[in-house]
């Protein structure tokens, strides 16, 4: 089994409605994913002034 490690990190940008989520440098996914990798992601914030939608996707690109 291989150990949990990050792959990206988010930095807060404030007053924008885009993110990006660059990649951690030197992480190599390979071995995650012969392994059959799962990704899980975890968030803290607080609740918007009002009520708000987020519609997003995840896109993994490793190239071999």
């Amino acid at each position: 089994m291989l150990p949990e490690t990050k792959i990206a990190e988010l930095k807060p940008v404030p007053g924008t409605n885009k993110i990006s989520i660059p990649p951690t440098p030197g992480v190599d996914l390979l071995p995650y994913i012969k392994a059959g990798a799962a990704i899980k992601a975890t968030a803290m914030g607080h609740l918007p002034a009002q009520n708000t939608t987020i519609v997003g996707k995840v896109v993994i690109t490793v190239h071999v």
